[in-house]
């Protein structure tokens, strides 16, 4: 592990590096690591890069050899396995990268339910992110979005009710769901 890489880990503010695709493998043994602060950061890492780079990644990288040379579905892989992490934040993370590729997992759905509010928080955004571009997904994850309207946390509610505003402003639906998600928010609406 070079210099570069041992800094990141240790670092509190690792949010400023920008990692660069020859990192990839050795981030992806680490999102398995055991300290979930390593996890989180290789999650992070790997999701920056994806994002970054989604277009640019190329099969002719020597870097990305040990990777199939296909760096992209690698990265994607890891982070839908981090939706099962126990760590919040770990899931956290990998949501919100995946909602940045507009990647619809299904396993998102399910943790609208998680016992973290900071989950479902971020969760219901990714999925408000998805939805807009993915009608199917949308579908899916409208009811379990309207239950959250009645969340015990207030952000999770706010954040629910964005996600299912933007639902209603995408084309991925139809005006029978827009109409149902309207209704929805209108007898949970605080005034």
């Amino acid at each position: 592990m070079d210099q570069m890489l041992k800094e990141y880990l240790k670092d509190k503010k690792y949010k400023q590096y920008e990692l660069d695709e020859k990192y990839i493998p050795e981030l992806i043994k680490l999102s398995e690591n055991k300290d979930k602060n390593i996890r989180l950061r290789a999650v992070y890492a790997l999701g920056k890069i994806l994002t970054r780079n989604q277009n640019k990644l190329t099969v002719n990288n020597p870097n990305l050899e040990d990777i199939d040379r296909n760096p992209n579905s690698k990265i994607i892989d890891v982070l839908k396995k981090a939706l099962d992490d126990d760590s919040g934040w770990v899931i956290g993370h990998a949501a919100n990268f995946l909602s940045k590729i507009h990647f619809p997992e299904y396993k998102m759905i399910e943790l609208l339910r998680d016992g973290c509010p900071w989950v479902r928080h971020t969760v219901a955004e990714a999925i408000g992110e998805i939805s807009v571009h993915d009608a199917a997904f949308a579908e899916k994850a409208i009811p379990e979005l309207i239950k959250l309207l009645e969340d015990r946390s207030l952000h999770v509610q706010s954040v629910a009710t964005e996600s299912l505003m933007r639902i209603t402003g995408s084309k991925a639906i139809t005006d029978q769901k827009r109409k149902e998600i309207w209704k929805a928010i209108e007898l949970h609406d605080p005034d």
